[in-house]
């Protein structure tokens, strides 16, 4: 009897010990903004049992500090949780994790990727799966600089690109007479600025042969900084034609001041006046304004956006950007062909 009672003893001392051991690791996971539910004393989730909610948070916390992901609460997570370890779950670390980033070399992240550390590591390029997010409102989000449309962020703060800019080498000749009769297409064919009002598929050819030529050799970024802003085309792209004009106009979809556009204008009774919104939907004349012949001006049309968030040990930049709902980061030696840097700055021009 004496035997069973101390038998018993041990094994509530366990549970309670194992209970607590729990509990520390659901405050420190509370702390980190996971969130637990509303069980518990206090109805915040901290009740010393691993359900459905602190699993998932395990997870999530592993996966981000180079565990397995599979929701144990082992010595590794413990660990990295920094609490003291207590019990009996078994937790499997990936194999060979600890030499991973030893094997692959001193990588540099920008703060806000370092959870991406392993992927980038192993050579992955999609390393997250989030939710649909603009790729400009990403970059804003890691930069914490408002950035702006892709087409209209070309030109932050009224300044040019300082670290490549492939648009002035085509705005010049030819290719403004071929802007001016694409502005002119488009124009015409659209009753308005919204997204859905710009009607312009049957220029996107003209546009991204533009676009093709204003690529330079991806190589030429190779000494970008972290958190430089680099200017994609992106010829998947469905935003080929509003990027075109809304980059022509100066304005975004809601009618709002971008640039210092428009820079076309309307060629009547032999004299030239500026674009207006009025005169969507019109059969017009169109011609470059002073400001591109004469100014030296010129408009970004790229349509998508990224920044360098890493550096490979060798010093390659990582170029990160969002496409749809999934976080690529692409080394500068694989872009080109799906995706083409045309010019880069600091993110705070």
């Amino acid at each position: 009897m004496k035997n069973l009672k101390n038998k018993v003893r041990i094994i509530l001392e366990q549970y309670k010990s194992n209970k607590d051991f729990v509990k520390a690791a659901q405050t420190k996971l509370k702390a980190l903004g996971y969130d637990l539910g509303n069980s518990g004393p206090n109805r915040d989730g901290i009740d010393g049992i691993i359900g459905r909610l602190t699993k998932i948070a395990l997870k999530d916390f592993q996966l981000k500090n180079g565990g397995n992901g599979k929701g144990f609460l082992g010595p590794f997570t413990a660990k990295k949780l920094g609490i003291e370890y207590f019990g009996g779950e078994r937790e499997e670390i990936k194999p060979d994790e600890g030499n991973i980033v030893k094997r692959c070399g001193k990588y540099e992240l920008f703060p806000t990727v370092k959870d991406t550390l392993m992927d980038v590591c192993r050579g992955k390029e999609n390393v997250a799966k989030r939710g649909p997010m603009g790729c400009s409102q990403y970059v804003a989000s890691q930069t914490g600089v408002r950035q702006g449309n892709a087409w209209h962020a070309y030109r932050l703060g009224g300044s040019f690109p300082n670290k490549g800019d492939g648009f002035n080498k085509i705005f010049k000749g030819n290719n403004l007479n071929e802007m001016a009769d694409i502005f002119s297409q488009i124009n015409e064919k659209s009753k308005g600025l919204g997204e859905n009002q710009i009607n312009s598929s049957s220029q996107w050819g003209r546009i991204r042969s533009l676009l093709s030529q204003a690529v330079p050799p991806q190589s030429s970024f190779s000494n970008l900084n972290l958190g430089d802003v680099v200017g994609i085309y992106y010829p998947g792209s469905s935003h080929t034609g509003e990027a075109f004009f809304y980059g022509g106009t100066g304005l975004t979809g809601k009618g709002e001041r971008a640039t210092n556009g428009p820079f076309f204008g309307v060629l009547e009774n032999g004299k030239v006046r500026p674009w207006q919104v009025s005169d969507m939907g019109k059969k017009l004349k169109f011609v470059p304004g002073n400001s591109l012949t004469q100014g030296g001006q010129r408009f970004g049309f790229n349509t998508h956006l990224g920044f360098v968030g890493g550096k490979t040990p060798l010093g390659e930049p990582i170029i990160y950007h969002y496409v749809t709902d999934t976080l690529k980061a692409t080394p500068l030696s694989q872009m080109g062909g799906e995706f083409n840097i045309v010019w880069a700055r600091p993110a705070k021009a």
